[in-house]
């Protein structure tokens, strides 16, 4: 796999072995990064359901500071040998727990986040402790983007409201943004997806 974009673009990374994670594709990555653009930069991220840690190494080649939530202790190991060869582990932080739990911790710990990446098992989806504490996790003006199958219903996140939707073949991504920042643009006869 490649890094697509940022001061990284181009370097290799491995993804651990058999069905354990399902990395996001190339040309999903580089399509949420493209709507996203300029908010990236400088931008505090999370991403609950590492995997291959594909989407924290983009975030942190386009300058966000990233933490990567994953449970699995293989997927951990890859991880880590991955933010040595790529030179980003002073932009990564690895966080080795459940994504309930880290939602728990980082919620307790005050930490409000620019961008929220989810892309959880897809026959699971996320968990109602996940779904609730997403709000709490989130920036006033941030962004919580869901990854899921073409084939599932939109997710209904509390305090949260769909602000655009993406599909690339199987893979769709829900964008959600704060619902009061969602009714005051409304209110201003204002369209969100522009700030995007």
């Amino acid at each position: 796999m490649r890094i697509t974009g940022g001061e990284a673009a181009g370097r290799r990374f491995q993804a651990p072995g058999g069905h354990r994670v399902r990395p996001t594709g190339a040309k999903v990555r580089q399509a949420l990064f493209n709507t996203l653009a300029s908010r990236v930069q400088g931008a505090r991220w999370l991403d609950l359901y590492g995997g291959a840690g594909s989407l924290s190494f983009e975030a942190a080649s386009r300058g966000a500071f990233a933490f990567v939530v994953e449970q699995d202790s293989q997927a951990r190991e890859q991880i880590r040998r991955n933010l040595v060869r790529l030179a980003m582990a002073d932009r990564v932080e690895l966080l080795p727990v459940r994504a309930e739990r880290a939602v728990s911790d980082l919620r307790q710990r005050g930490l409000r986040f620019d961008v929220i990446v989810c892309d959880p098992p897809w026959k699971t989806g996320l968990s109602p402790l996940v779904r609730e504490g997403l709000q709490h996790l989130v920036a006033e003006d941030g962004w919580v983007v869901l990854e899921s199958s073409a084939k599932a219903s939109p997710v209904d996140l509390p305090g949260l409201a769909v602000a655009k939707v993406k599909r690339y073949g199987d893979t769709v991504l829900y964008y959600y943004q704060r619902r009061l920042a969602r009714e005051e643009e409304s209110d201003a006869g204002g369209d969100l997806s522009r700030n995007l």
